[in-house]
């Protein structure tokens, strides 16, 4: 989003984002990074082409597949969080229909194996799938759903802090070493073997126009993570809105409400 943003400020918008106007407000199809770099860089506006609503969720989420993928390659990384997106969300019912719908870079459909494979790297977090996307060995497919099996342990969900912070260590070696698939199979596996140690973060309650969330500081990573629940789709874009300002230096925070 850096990049873009960069870019809006130095070129201009070289080209316009899709979208569809519904309710008095513009939907986009594409164009989200576009528009998140706009606002972060204080730009007022986005020029958006505007063309006929999708007929269904299904037909809009591929349309935005499609249109993303002829301008960025996209990857492994990419589609899995598409397809875990459009499961959880109940826009497909199972893998086995996803598969069927949606289709390869080639055109062809993809097999039950692939869906199964790309819904285990769409476990992943989003905060953990954008530091991967950085990295050429970290964003492939075969190493992504080898990182993605520390998502899928038993006791992951009695352990969830402390296994983003061993996926966050692995993550980091993996792109400093440029280590290969067999190289990555047994750091991953020295790591859940090895003696795990429990690193608590530091948290507190916080809440945004009557919604409730918390706030989780790790002093000694230097990591901030921020979750809320319960907004309405307004105040979450607002909410949203007020983070990138504040990050970008636009203005400071004042206490929270």
């Amino acid at each position: 989003m850096d990049r873009i943003t960069e870019s809006l400020q130095k070129n201009d918008q070289d080209d316009p984002a899709n979208g569809f106007v519904k309710n008095g407000r513009v939907v986009l199809i594409n164009g989200g990074t576009r528009l998140r770099g706009a606002r972060s860089g204080g730009r007022p506006e986005l020029i958006v082409r505007i063309v006929a609503e999708p007929a269904s969720r299904r037909e809009l989420y591929k349309e935005s597949a499609r249109l993303n993928d002829e301008r960025t390659d996209h990857t492994a990384l990419d589609t899995a969080y598409r397809i875990t997106c459009l499961i959880n969300e109940g826009v497909y019912g199972t893998q086995e229909e996803a598969g069927k719908d949606l289709t390869q870079r080639d055109g062809s459909p993809m097999t039950k194996s692939q869906v199964n494979m790309l819904f285990r790297i769409g476990k992943i977090p989003e905060r953990l799938m954008r530091k991967m996307a950085d990295h050429d060995q970290t964003s492939a497919f075969t190493i992504a759903y080898e990182i993605s099996a520390i998502f899928v342990q038993p006791d992951f969900a009695e352990r969830e802090t402390e296994y983003e912070i061993l996926a966050t260590e692995i993550i980091d070696e993996v792109q400093a070493k440029d280590m290969s698939k067999t190289q990555v199979q047994a750091l991953i596996k020295s790591k859940l073997e090895g003696p795990k140690t429990r690193q608590r973060a530091e948290s507190s309650s916080i809440s945004y126009a009557g919604a409730k969330g918390i706030i989780k500081v790790f002093p000694a990573r230097g990591q901030l993570d921020l979750s809320m629940k319960g907004l309405s789709p307004a105040k979450c874009e607002e909410l949203k809105s007020l983070i990138e300002k504040a990050c970008s230096g636009q203005y400071e925070l004042g206490p929270a409400s």
